[in-house]
């Protein structure tokens, strides 16, 4: 029981927790759109700044080929033409330090005295001779406001016009050699400052596309929201029988095709609706005279008005037996309706069926002067199927022809293409074409119909089956035809 409530009480909290759908459609792509705006500045930064690291980087190592290419150049040469290439890239320039962290390049000749005291404050930054022979690590440093990429690198040699070479071995001998210490550095302030500008240039244009769409979301949110209420209204005032504009017109398809499919299924109920009202006058009219007959034969009994009490009897039972018949049929097909029918498949031969039927119709024929003719193959002709419910569709086409033929019916079962086809003709009139398409229709009764159940019974168990069922009309007679799958 505790389990019981705990479940009910967080359904009830899901359903209060449910949002209305205006607000999921303005909501969902209102987040959509920040997130992509979002992407879109996170990424710009991302990749921006990657350009500019690699760009630094990738002139960096190039000016540190210059000074590799001169230490290790027998001839202490260098391509001046990477150096124009470097400064196509990026401006990276370059500082060396002796082993008594004195600044020998670039001296106060060389630059300005503004840009000489940052080469001094650069120098600072570095414990330079505590770096190993390999490159040190790129990093960043901050001076005067102004943010600097800076790699460092250590050469054993001899100076020379601002480079460092290999010392000689006489040079090494006379103690020429000494440490140098090469720091470069390029100031990406500038490129900062520029991404910092798009960057804000970047938010406030995806500021007013989000601010644009978003309106745009909420009118559109709003309008759907309109539109859903308009045919909210029209679903309830169609069930609730209101008389409604079927001619109307909604400012979506989508709900345009909603609101139609509302209308099949009104005209389909109001139908349905129709028919069980007939049906029920007529399955009154079908009981009640059966019942008035018993009612005054059974009375003409007990007062002894009949001198032939069996022939009043029979006719009881007679009448018994059609109200019977008609009670079992609208069971059936209500079982049917609600697939509560236990159905009892085997392989039958169509054939035994059709013979049946037509030797207990003939008994009734014969009194009507209407002849029976029968054209069936001599093949087997099996069929999977429920021989009671087969049966049943076929008494209730033999009786319904029998009810309209004038002279004869004719039956006919062939298999043509693996399926047991069966034709049952009578030569009675035609049926009225604003009858045609109603003639399978549950509880419809055409002309000098009965209970409108038998022929809707049929097709039933006939789509039971997996078979298809029809009718043909024409000057000449009526038609049905009943196609199942042959069973190999």
């Amino acid at each position: 029981m505790k389990t019981k409530t705990k479940y009910n009480n967080v359904i009830s909290r899901k359903f209060e927790y449910r949002r209305k759908l205006k607000y999921n459609l303005f909501r969902i792509p209102t987040y959509i759109v920040l997130a992509t705006l979002l992407i879109v500045i996170v990424s710009f930064y991302y990749f921006s700044k990657e350009y500019v690291d690699n760009n630094t980087m990738t002139s960096m190592e190039k000016k540190f080929s210059l000074f590799d290419e001169y230490y290790n150049s027998p001839k202490h040469e260098v391509d001046w033409n990477t150096e124009e290439d470097i400064y196509q890239m990026v401006p990276v320039n370059s500082i060396l330090i002796d082993e008594s962290k004195n600044i020998i390049h670039p001296s106060t000749n060389d630059v300005t005295q503004r840009e000489y005291d940052r080469v001094e404050k650069i120098a600072k930054k570095y414990n330079v001779f505590k770096i190993s022979r390999k490159d040190d690590k790129p990093s960043k440093i901050s001076i005067d406001n102004n943010t600097y990429y800076t790699k460092l690198r250590k050469y054993e040699g001899v100076y020379d016009e601002s480079f460092v070479r290999k010392a000689t071995i006489q040079e090494q001998r006379a103690g020429k050699e000494k440490v140098y210490i090469v720091i470069l550095y390029t100031n990406i302030s500038p490129s900062q400052n520029f991404i910092e500008l798009m960057i804000k240039m970047l938010i406030l244009l995806m500021l007013n596309f989000g601010l644009f769409s978003t309106l745009f979301i909420f009118l559109v949110a709003k309008e759907v929201d309109g539109s859903f209420r308009n045919l909210k209204r029209y679903i309830i005032g169609v069930g609730q029988g209101e008389k409604v504009n079927r001619f109307r017109h909604f400012d979506y398809l989508e709900f345009d095709d909603i609101a139609n499919s509302v209308d099949d299924m009104a005209d389909a109920k109001n139908k349905s609706e129709e028919s069980k009202k007939i049906f029920f006058q007529n399955a009154s009219h079908e009981l009640r005279t059966p019942l008035m007959s018993i009612q005054g034969y059974a009375e003409g009994i007990e007062s002894g008005v009949f001198k032939d009490s069996k022939r009043a009897a029979q006719i009881i039972i007679e009448e018994s037996e059609k109200m019977a018949n008609l009670v079992n049929e609208i069971l059936l097909l209500s079982k049917i309706e609600s697939n509560n029918i236990v159905s009892k498949k085997e392989v039958l031969n169509f054939k035994d069926i059709i013979h049946s039927c037509v030797w207990d119709t003939e008994k009734i024929a014969k009194t009507k002067d209407i002849l029976i003719n029968t054209e069936i193959s001599d093949e087997e002709m099996l069929v999977y199927g429920d021989e009671e419910m087969l049966e049943r569709v076929v008494n209730n086409i033999l009786s319904n022809a029998l009810r309209y033929a004038k002279t004869k019916i004719v039956v006919t079962v062939r298999i043509v293409d693996g399926f047991v086809l069966s034709s049952i003709y009578n030569d009675g009139e035609s049926i009225d074409p604003n009858d045609m398409p109603h003639i399978f229709d549950r509880f419809y009764k055409g002309k000098n119909g009965n209970s409108g159940i038998g022929l809707s019974l049929a097709k039933d168990i006939i789509t039971k089956h997996d078979g298809y069922i029809d009718v043909y009309s024409n000057d000449q007679g009526v038609t049905f035809v009943i196609k199942l799958n042959l069973h190999k």
